[in-house]
């Protein structure tokens, strides 16, 4: 996970998170509200990251400057949430990361409902990576990627573009692929086009909740060592999946 700049910070890493550091109030209340507003999923990461909940944002209280959030289903989660005085919540709004930390939480009552809530933070971590265009692939017939180790690992797409590619990852294999992770080479078996070999390095793994409940994960990646021949390679795959798509909607 990535943390909060410290004060006076020199790592080059924290220094270039500080671009994307947000710690206007009422503009940290509007991407908050948003959250909850498009009903986003958002992970609560609490007791030092050893616990986690997977929740969606009730409301943004302005009066109040409290969050309120679901309660899970798994009461242990919840009391462990409870007893953590530190917690860190991330979420990916149309494929945006945004981090932030928060104090202790607490149970309340919303609209008749058990509610958790917690401080508006003083500070939001924003990280705009959508250079690119990007496309899903279609769910229906799967582009698999092989990972180099151990061999025999395969992945499903769930987006490309020309600068990376998301992969989902089933619940039990969440630890198949970490933050920060670079895998030397990856084969995609691109349809109509050919086989990719190429570097991918993670930018993050994170928990989703899928439309039945069901939980899953996604892991953001950026092409790495990218070759002219590979870019047209990736293109051709995106146009012919703009293709498709737009003879299914005639």
């Amino acid at each position: 996970m990535i943390e909060h700049t410290p004060p006076g910070a020199s790592n080059p890493q924290q220094a270039e998170l500080a671009r994307f550091t947000i710690g206007n109030l009422l503009e940290i209340q509007r991407h908050l509200q948003s959250l909850a507003d498009l009903k986003q999923a958002v992970t609560i990461f609490s007791n030092k990251g050893n616990s986690f909940i997977v929740t969606r944002l009730l409301a943004v209280d302005a009066d109040t400057q409290q969050l309120l959030f679901a309660c899970s289903a798994d009461e242990h989660a919840n009391r462990q949430l409870l007893a953590s005085e530190r917690n860190v919540l991330i979420s990916a709004p149309a494929g945006i990361k945004m981090q932030f930390i928060c104090g202790p939480a607490e149970e309340v009552d919303y609209q008749g409902r058990r509610a958790l809530a917690m401080a508006v933070p003083e500070r939001l971590i924003r990280l705009q990576r959508r250079e690119f265009f990007r496309i899903n692939t279609p769910p229906i017939k799967p582009v698999w990627c092989r990972l180099p180790d151990p061999p025999g690992r395969l992945l499903p797409l769930f987006d490309i573009s020309l600068g990376g590619l998301s992969l989902t990852l089933a619940a039990d294999q969440h630890d198949w692929l970490h933050d920060g992770e670079q895998l030397d080479k990856v084969q995609i078996e691109l349809p109509e086009t050919g086989l990719l070999q190429i570097g991918l390095e993670i930018l993050h793994v994170m928990p989703v909740l899928g439309a039945i409940g069901h939980e899953h994960y996604r892991a953001g990646c950026v092409f790495v060592g990218m070759t002219l021949a590979q870019e047209t390679m990736v293109q051709r795959y995106i146009t012919h999946l703009e293709r498709e798509r737009r003879a299914l909607v005639r």
